[in-house]
């Protein structure tokens, strides 16, 4: 059974939410960083592994998501599972 802690939650203009989780399943598997989004339902829209600091942010207007990876995660496994939150565009960039 996993374990998720809640690390940041950011809400868009339009209503839309962004939660920055990490995701513990247990000793024999690594953590993960991952962004969910909520409208209607919780998606996970893109996970990293270990334990990383990710930026979350949104336009002014809500229509974009843009999550920002760090460059102390770049040899990390990185896993997308949707582009979009709600409504909205989701942007990934690496620093």
């Amino acid at each position: 059974m996993c374990e998720e802690t809640q690390r940041s939650q950011t809400v868009s203009s339009r209503g839309d939410r962004a939660t920055v989780l990490v995701r513990d399943c247990g000793a024999t598997t690594d953590f993960a960083t991952l962004v969910a989004g909520r409208s209607f339902f919780k998606t996970d829209v893109v996970a990293v592994t270990g334990r990383q600091d990710l930026g979350v942010k949104w336009s002014p207007d809500g229509a974009t998501l843009t999550i920002v990876i760090p460059e102390s995660a770049r040899n990390e496994k990185e896993f997308w599972k949707t582009d979009r939150v709600g409504r909205a565009k989701v942007v990934i960039v690496r620093r």
